[in-house]
């Protein structure tokens, strides 16, 4: 048994030791201290003995905080005023101490307050204790500031809703005025030292936090003038502190949204603290004008500060701004200066205001009169032309920085690749600001910014010296980012950045800036296609600069997408330009990709007497250097890679080159597809055990059956073949990928009329589904010890089941492999790995949300006939399941009179087999290995399955069979259950699962009652989603209680 000696041995090797696995040790021990019993009382007397050290009595009073947040059920009443008593006398004789030493016994007191009842009122009780002299008011004020973060945001203390209600009421809503009357004796109070300001500003700030404090309390108190003046300190924590203050109070001015529904008397008080905030805001504009920290230091914390409260402001008064925009005038001047900040992090936070201001502009101009829309352009114009300016300068790269190298390759530019990088998002985040200019000026004014930098820096270059291309890329990009808000009929300003493009100086990023913007507006070069000779030119050029590839392979994609039908007179130069850059450049694949892309949309648009030979043109090099290949009798690395690129650019070409799905077309692409399909299957028979390979095959083979099995039985038929012989040689993930998008495309429940296409293809996704679940199924019950390490087909093959669910529920749920494909899931739900997860309970929910419903609809069809929802208790099957009479009467069935019925018998007997251990799974999952992220759909799934068990009644004669594990279930429990209609079976289940938690699960025995009945109430109401919030809460509980944390 532990005391207090061995505590401070312990504390003293962790802080002094020189043997780290000594210090670990040391460091364990303690940790596992402070669980123990002996804890309270050992953690008190070492805080009595006030000789200690501050390392052992810091230690004690985080030990009583522990203890308060996790183990409090374990003190009763008395004992929990007792530690109350204590902890206050520890403050007391420690206030002129450690501040740090008063911070923990200040959040253990908080914490105590929050779980302790009987503690009548807290809040008062440390008033009338710590109110003497400067330094216990300094120890109140620490008490005052820690408790509403506890309070609101301490989500390791478990309450009960109910406790919790109250004891917040208790603790800040009704001592919210008693704060603020506190706060200002103190500022008013001659005899506090200086020291004490500051921590009244702390405590004023939490409370605003909080949203305890309301324009009511503070009007006409000085709290809002301490915090504009301690913006002057040099201090960084006061500032920020100062700066958290005022954000929290103009917050509490914001516009109402929606409908204001506030009193005269209250929106009186908001304009009234509105104009005051505006007039202390004007102040604080000039003084950061002048703020030398920014203008030459470059202080980022002070531009943040600074940026913080004008965003605020903007943010909270949007609405305002829009109906009274010349009050906000300085505001927004303000915003502008904000924006001129040097420090790119900082600006990333005015992006929501500028979009909400843009959104406001928007709706209310719609509906203003003539008047107010020329009040809101006289304001609002002027800001946003400013603002594009400031975001071109923004946008400029370092003239150090050579456009492409990073430090490691040029040691002059003085940037690292997360620079380069982090400046890229920068930019692209900073865009969106652009487009909310262009929707408030339109897109004459907007383009015509960047259009006049352009053209300036060619008219007037600077003596002797080209101009900078930092300065011309900028508005270039700047054009680019604009590109979504301008439409293909813009003839004023467009032309004439076209016109310019030629004349750029020489630079390899420039080339790639203005290569970007031709690809952003091909579009609008569809409506001017007058410019696609030059464009076309420009484009093409751009490949002999390694720099500019990339942009001129995405340009010429888009161009030829956008304006194909123009692009048909050059089929034959592509063709030729293709050939010769596909085969015989060094270009990166993906750089192929798009080109092939490309070509495959302007083979879309040529007219079907020129379209057999196009497609030939640009099919026949691909297809010659893949035969080359399979027939060199060579397996190397780069032979394989060589063939899945090869597969790849016929996958690109096959799903594009009939875009308008032209029947002519169609019937030309079959053609080719039978010259294509020997040399797949020679690729998937040869080299399918390639990862590369096989997902190139797999891809070709989707684009195949996906797009063209129609009416074409040999494809589907042979393509099925081929992909479950690559699948059971392989087991790679792809071909399962390729069998989900086959079913997601043809797989229905249609069976009639007999033999027709449709229900041909139904059919064999039914078998596609059937097999591929065999083949699944031999191959991870073989392995059930390490089937985590296969988790793509896992993940790849419950997405399947979950498609065939949707598609062709009756189909599935009556196939051979499925019942033990899904007892087979019950393994699988405890991977580790998150998708795989997932895609279980994606399985889960397909199967058990329709069979809710479709059971609901049969029960209500037999309610509503001459037949009782009512089944013996020792039936097995149902009668009606087995009259034809009823079945054919049914409400069960399908709207269309060609589609299967959903097959009750079916699903009741699946559930009766799996039900009792899907539960099980699902809430053992809940609170020990279920991803967070997954937590509310899982719980989701465990309310559906009891909804379908309380609705089932009887039907469900298996799911929920008591056993000895199971706790008794209490004659109060069962009594309320069957006054409400509800069959036990459903309460069962969560009994069950009750009884099996582990005795040290630290969840009580009054917990596990109180969980049991809630549980049974809400399953006699009816109540699904208050079940589900239940089950949600309860995992959480227990994870938190047993440290079990998982990430997503």
């Amino acid at each position: 048994m532990s005391d207090s000696n061995d505590v401070l041995q312990a504390l003293q090797l962790l802080y002094q030791g020189a043997d780290q696995n000594s210090k670990a040790q040391a460091n364990q021990w303690l940790q596992d201290f402070q669980k123990k019993d002996t804890a309270w009382v050992i953690s008190d007397s070492i805080l009595r003995n006030t000789d200690l050290g501050l390392e052992s009595r810091l230690f004690a009073a985080q030990t009583l905080r522990f203890k308060i947040i996790n183990n409090f059920k374990e003190l009763d009443p008395s004992s929990g005023i007792s530690l109350k008593d204590s902890l206050i006398q520890h403050l007391v004789s420690s206030r002129n101490g450690s501040q740090a030493l008063i911070t923990q016994l200040c959040l253990a007191l908080a914490d105590l307050a929050l779980q302790l009842v009987s503690w009548e009122d807290p809040v008062k009780e440390m008033i009338d204790n710590f109110t003497s002299d400067s330094s216990s008011i300094s120890v109140l004020l620490e008490f005052l500031t820690v408790l509403p973060e506890e309070v609101d945001n301490n989500d390791r203390i478990l309450v009960e809703r109910a406790i919790y209600t109250e004891r917040a009421n208790k603790l800040l809503t009704l001592k919210s005025m008693q704060v603020v009357e506190l706060l200002v004796n103190c500022l008013q109070s001659s005899a506090l030292a200086s020291v004490v300001q500051t921590k009244v500003l702390d405590c004023f700030s939490a409370w605003l936090k909080s949203g305890e404090l309301t324009l009511n309390l503070l009007q006409r108190t000085p709290l809002l003038d301490l915090a504009f003046a301690a913006l002057q300190s040099d201090d960084e924590h006061v500032f920020e502190t100062a700066v958290d203050a005022i954000c929290g109070y103009i917050f509490e001015s914001r516009d109402s949204e929606g409908q204001d529904t506030s009193t005269p008397e209250y929106n009186n008080i908001i304009n009234q603290t509105r104009n005051t905030l505006l007039e202390k805001l004007a102040a604080l504009s000039n003084s950061m004008r002048n703020d030398s920290s920014i203008s030459t230091d470059e202080d980022t914390d002070k531009m943040r500060g600074y940026c913080r409260i004008f965003t605020e402001a903007g943010e909270a008064w949007v609405k305002s701004m829009t109906e009274q925009p010349s009050n906000f005038r300085n505001l927004l001047e303000s915003m502008l200066t904000v924006m001129r900040f040097p420090s790119l992090e900082v600006l990333p936070m005015t992006f929501n205001f500028w979009a909400s201001i843009t959104d406001s502009i928007t709706v209310r101009i719609h509906s203003a009169s003539n008047q107010e829309k020329e009040m809101i352009s006289s304001v609002y114009f002027p800001v946003f032309n400013a603002l594009i300016e400031i975001v071109i300068v923004h946008l400029r790269y370092p003239q150090s920085y050579d456009g492409f190298s990073i430090e490691s390759e040029n040691s002059a530019s003085g940037w690292s690749a997360k620079d380069r990088d982090d400046f890229s998002d920068f930019r692209h985040n900073i865009g969106d600001v652009l487009k909310d200019s262009v929707k408030i000026l339109g897109q004459e004014l907007a383009l015509q910014q960047p259009y006049n930098i352009l053209a300036e820096q060619l008219s007037n270059p600077q003596q002797g010296s080209q101009p900078s291309w930092q300065i011309i890329e900028a508005p270039l990009f700047a054009i680019r980012a604009m590109g979504s808000e301008v439409d293909q009929n813009e003839n004023v300003v467009l032309p004439k950045i076209m016109d310019l493009l030629p004349r750029f100086p020489y630079h390899p990023k420039l080339r790639y800036s203005a290569t970007l913007v031709l690809g952003r507006y091909t579009e609008w070069t569809f409506a001017h296609p007058q410019y696609i000779p030059f464009q076309l030119d420009y484009i093409s050029s751009g490949f002999e600069l390694k720099e500019v590839v990339a942009a001129s392979t995405q340009a010429l994609k888009y161009l030829c997408k956008d304006c194909n039908q123009y692009m048909v007179s050059y089929w034959k130069q592509l063709e030729t330009f293709y050939s010769s850059v596909a085969l015989t450049s060094n270009l990166p694949d993906e750089d192929i990709i798009d080109l092939t892309e490309a070509l495959s949309h302007v083979i879309a648009a040529i007219p079907m007497d020129s379209f057999p030979n196009a497609l030939e043109a640009f099919c026949s090099p691909t297809i010659k250097s893949l035969e080359s290949l399979l027939s060199s009798n060579t397996d190397d690395k780069k032979t394989k890679l060589e063939i899945a690129k090869l597969l790849s650019r016929l996958t690109v070409l096959l799903r594009h080159a009939n875009g308008k799905k032209i029947p002519d077309a169609h019937n030309y692409l079959l053609q080719m597809i039978n010259v294509i399909w020997p040399l797949l299957v020679s690729s998937v028979k040869k080299f399918s055990s390639d990862s590369d390979v096989s997902e190139s095959s797999g891809r070709l083979l989707r684009v195949i059956m996906s797009r063209y099995s129609y009416g074409n039985a040999s494809i589907y038929n042979e393509g099925i073949q081929l992909l479950l012989s690559a699948f059971q040689n392989t087991g790679f993930g792809v071909y399962i990928w390729v069998a989900r998008k086959f079913v997601e495309k043809y797989a229905s429940d249609t069976y009639l009329p007999a033999e027709s296409e449709s229900v041909n293809l139904s059919v064999a996704c039914s078998m596609l589904v059937e097999k591929i679940g065999e083949i699944m199924i031999s191959s991870v019950s073989s392995r059930l010890s390490d089937f985590d390490s296969i988790p793509e087909p896992l993940e790849e093959y419950y997405l399947l089941l979950s498609m065939a669910l949707q598609k062709q529920p009756a189909r599935t749920i009556t196939s051979s492999s499925f019942l033990q494909s899904l007892q087979l899931s019950i393994t699988i739900s405890r991977s580790v790995h998150y998708y795989v997860q997932e895609a279980v309970l994606e399985a889960w929910s397909a199967l058990i949300f329709p069979a809710v419903r479709n059971l609901s609809i049969y029960r209500d069809d037999i309610e509503a006939s001459a037949i009782k929802f009512s089944i013996p208790i020792h039936s097995n099957v149902p009668p009606y399941l087995n009259n034809e009479e009823a079945n054919k009467n049914s409400a069960n069935k399908t709207d269309n009179a060609n589609q299967l019925k959903y097959n009750i018998n079916q699903m009741i007997f699946i559930f009766n087999n799996i039900g009792a251990e899907l539960s099980k799974v699902l809430l053992e999952g809940l609170i020990t290995s279920t991803f967070p992220d997954l937590i509310t759909f899982s719980s989701s799934i465990y309310t559906s399955l009891v909804q379908l068990v309380t609705d089932g009644g009887q039907l469900f004669g298996n799911i929920a069979a008591n056993d000895a594990n199971t706790l008794p279930i209490s004659a109060a429990l069962i009594n309320q259950v069957e006054r409400n209609n509800v069959s036990p079976k459903a309460l069962v289940l969560a009994i069950n699962f009750i009884a099996s938690l582990p005795a040290a699960s630290n969840i009580s025995d009054s917990e596990k009652e109180s969980f049991l009945n809630d549980y049974s109430l809400h399953l006699s109401t009816s109540h699904f989603a208050r079940l589900r919030r239940l089950i949600s809460d309860f995992s959480l509980v227990y994870r938190r209680k047993n440290n079990i944390k998982l990430s997503s």
